[in-house]
């Protein structure tokens, strides 16, 4: 994934990430520290739910949501690592049988969180290691980027987990690609895997080409559905779309790629659906968003008035992801249709309906005559027509 893609502070906790982030180590869990020490300021709730979890089926503690974050000193870090003979490479593995054993003491390991985990650990589990992952002298952006990647306590959307997806595969940081992906359900996951297919290349790029405009992926997108984008044979269709989704938003701000990244999530939410070209109401409505600020609010005033004078003579309801996966519905139900008049194909319904006219096609098996079709002329009659280059009026007519 191009650099380009993300905003300055996403292109920012990446370097400094890169720069400080050690992947993981095995350390005694009681070595976590946390500012209060435990057990103070814990939920009785969220204590009781890991620590049921913990007896009924252990903790899995390979698992990379089960791992703990946590800083230490680049100091620190080298005296453990030399105690246990072992280089600081050997912390990039992701084999979880592989990864080393480390001896800190007390107060050096400062957990980031997962405070309920670790005090429902030390009370249930038996002694053993546990899994944390490290990163060393770390400003306080990155810090609390990394406790809000970490916390479970609210459910990513599939817009969000997908952007950190994509975010880490072009960082090649596999670590932190794996940590956001298994917040999908393996039903969901497989869906995602679907668009590295080669065959699916053209809607993975289309989709990707969003990733631009970040306010359009905290909501609307839905993973569970991606399965079917690809089961229609619509994916020209579907890359259309979004195409046409890119062109619009981008078009507002002159696709300037700086300002693309300044588009927010509650700006795409409070106009996506209204059609200012059409409506009189909606004219006025997005007016007043616009060149109040109430919507691109991280524009000037000159910018606004720029992206009102793009944005009013559009013609139609502004697109987001949320109207694609709405209007995907009905392209559905008429690429259903359609299959069934056509009957069993691998390829795409836009291919298999071009070579039903095609006066060269010998791939039709119910065309026993070379460069004939068969045409509807009624309910119940039909007839043949030879459709030829010298016959153009003829050929257009069928596909009326």
């Amino acid at each position: 994934m191009t650099r380009h893609v993300f905003t300055e502070q996403e292109v920012r906790l990446a370097a400094e990430r890169r720069l400080k982030y050690i992947v993981a180590a095995k350390v005694s869990i009681r070595q976590i520290q946390f500012e209060p020490p435990l057990p103070r300021d814990l939920d009785p709730k969220n204590l009781d739910r890991p620590g049921n979890i913990f007896r009924k089926n252990r903790c899995r503690r390979l698992d990379v949501h089960n791992h703990v974050p946590a800083t230490v000193s680049r100091h620190n870090l080298a005296d453990a690592l030399q105690k246990a003979n072992v280089p600081q490479e050997s912390l990039l593995t992701t084999e979880g049988r592989h990864i080393p054993r480390l001896e800190f003491r007390t107060g050096q390991l400062r957990g980031l969180h997962g405070r309920h985990r670790v005090q429902a650990g030390v009370e249930v589990l038996p002694p053993g290691g546990s899994l944390v992952d490290v990163p060393q002298d770390i400003g306080e952006e990155l810090r609390a980027a990394l406790v809000e990647e970490y916390s479970n306590q609210k459910k990513p959307t599939d817009g969000e987990v997908y952007r950190k997806v994509r975010q880490y595969e072009g960082e090649g940081n596999e670590a932190f690609r794996e940590r956001w992906f298994v917040r999908l359900s393996p039903s969901n996951q497989d869906r995602l895997d679907q668009l590295d297919n080669k065959k699916n290349r053209r809607l993975r790029h289309a989709i990707d080409r969003l990733l631009t405009i970040p306010g359009l992926w905290p909501g609307g997108m839905r993973i569970s559905l991606l399965h079917r984008l690809v089961a229609s044979g619509c994916i020209e269709e579907i890359a259309t779309y979004f195409d046409h989704i890119f062109d619009f938003w981008s078009s507002l701000v002159g696709s300037d790629r700086p300002l693309m990244k300044k588009i927010d999530q509650d700006t795409v939410h409070t106009l996506q659906l209204l059609a200012p070209g059409k409506s009189r109401t909606d004219e006025r409505t997005a007016c007043g968003l616009v060149l109040s600020g109430h919507v691109f609010a991280e524009f000037s005033a000159d910018e606004r008035s720029a992206i009102w004078a793009r944005m009013k003579g559009y013609d139609g309801l502004i697109p987001c992801v949320y109207t694609f996966f709405e209007d995907f519905k009905y392209l559905e139900s008429c690429a259903h249709c359609l299959k069934r008049l056509l009957g069993p194909s691998p390829r795409p319904v836009r291919e298999a309906m071009s070579s039903m006219f095609d006066p060269d096609s010998e791939s039709e098996e119910d065309h026993r005559e070379k460069g004939k079709c068969i045409i509807q002329t009624s309910e119940s009659t039909f007839r043949r027509l030879r459709a030829t280059e010298a016959d153009p009026g003829q050929r257009h007519n069928m596909y009326i």
